[in-house]
């Protein structure tokens, strides 16, 4: 089977906005609206930006890349500290690091697949909008 670049760039998108969104929708439930506001903005700043033009969204998408980037990057090093450095006292935020390790790698590196095929990203969702 041959790697398909611009599948993969694809459901590496879908399935980050999808994963943050229904973090969103379950810290909205606990009682804590910033992150569901935080997604949405974010939703709405790539739909927005698909319909005005293919630069205004590769901003955009460059925009969740380094978003996705940062994420996942500060967990992996709270992780590494945690494990080196000096252990997390709250046990609420161990246990979400450590249940957290598998999804800040799999974002790692679905952002690093988005910021190498940002240009098929963008070519592909503009081209689905123009039909």
């Amino acid at each position: 089977m041959i790697f398909n670049r611009r599948l993969a760039a694809i459901l590496a998108l879908m399935v980050s906005l999808l994963y943050f969104l229904v973090k969103g929708v379950v810290y909205f439930t606990l009682g804590s609206p910033i992150p569901l506001m935080l997604i949405m903005l974010v939703l709405v700043l790539l739909i927005v930006s698909a319909k005005r033009t293919e630069l205004a969204f590769r901003h955009s998408l460059t925009f969740w890349i380094v978003l996705l980037l940062i994420w996942s990057g500060l967990r992996l090093l709270l992780l590494a500290a945690d494990e080196f450095i000096k252990p997390v006292p709250e046990a609420h935020v161990y246990y979400g690091l450590k249940d957290g390790l598998i999804w800040s790698l799999l974002f790692l590196v679905s952002g690093i697949l988005l910021l190498f095929n940002k240009r098929v990203v963008t070519e592909t969702v503009m081209k689905k909008l123009k039909h």
